[in-house]
């Protein structure tokens, strides 16, 4: 048991890797909309990929209701952020 715990961290810190990585392309997003004069929230794209996620749990064989939900939750930080970044509040 010991060593599957270890393997589920590890594979825990590689989700964390990755979620700053997609947050750092999120500041990113952020700048270009700011110059671009794009908001923060884009509706449709909020939709798009919350849709996205829901496809690839489902593909996997995973529940998409459960995942569609965390995604939309990381969406709407993601939201906030770039609001932040956009002068518009958020963190």
């Amino acid at each position: 048991m010991a060593s599957l715990r270890r393997l589920i961290d590890a594979v825990d810190d590689e989700l964390f890797d990755l979620f700053a990585e997609r947050m750092a392309c999120i500041h990113r997003a952020a700048e270009i909309k700011a110059r671009d004069g794009i908001p923060a929230n884009v509706p449709s794209r909020v939709t798009e990929v919350v849709n996205n996620a829901r496809n690839r749990a489902e593909a996997r064989g995973l529940d998409p209701d459960l995942y569609g939900r965390i995604w939309q939750s990381i969406v709407d930080a993601s939201i906030a952020a770039e609001e932040g970044r956009l002068g518009g509040g958020g963190y």
